[in-house]
């Protein structure tokens, strides 16, 4: 083998393992962002979870509380809770309970801030907007004025949720 050869054998020998140096630093960093995504997304799905959840109990409390002040009947306000799927710990809420549910559902609302916050950073438009409108419809629940509404948009808040997960995998 003559020198050129020689030369040209080992530039194609470095050249090609540059190459597969930056391939496999691609791939990992793909990879890596993928993990991150993932994570992000857990976490997002997790925190929705606590925050509609407490969203929810406040309400009800709330509503069960209105009830009562009005002079409803405990038990048709049992009946009503009943009828539409909507479970109490307290049939009959005190100030202190609700302000708990309140701290509760603020302190929920922070814990979804930081996995919301690095979601919107990685991800696409597409998936930002799910992630405004599952986050939003959480936080619809704090309007109902009926157990009927509350679990309407409590529902609504589940299916923003799972919208959330399927357009995220999509990208993922």
């Amino acid at each position: 083998m003559n020198t050129v050869q020689a030369i040209a054998t080992q530039m194609l020998t470095v050249a090609g393992t540059l190459l597969a140096v930056r391939v496999t630093g691609r791939v990992q960093d793909r990879r890596a962002r993928r993990e991150e995504r993932l994570l992000a997304f857990t976490a997002l799905h997790g925190a929705l979870e606590d925050y509609r959840r407490c969203m929810f109990v406040l309400v009800s409390l709330r509503l069960v509380r209105a009830a009562l002040d009005r002079g409803q009947d405990p038990a048709v306000v049992r009946a009503e809770l009943d009828a539409h799927g909507v479970r109490v710990d307290h049939l009959d809420p005190t100030a202190e309970q609700i302000a708990e549910a309140r701290a509760a559902s603020h302190a929920a609302r922070s814990a979804l801030s930081a996995p919301q916050a690095r979601l919107i950073m990685l991800s696409s438009y597409a998936v930002r907007m799910e992630i405004q409108n599952a986050v939003g419809a959480c936080k619809d629940i704090r309007e109902a004025q009926s157990f009927s509404s509350l679990q309407d948009r409590r529902r609504y808040a589940k299916t923003a949720g799972e919208e959330l997960l399927l357009v995220g995998a999509e990208g993922l």
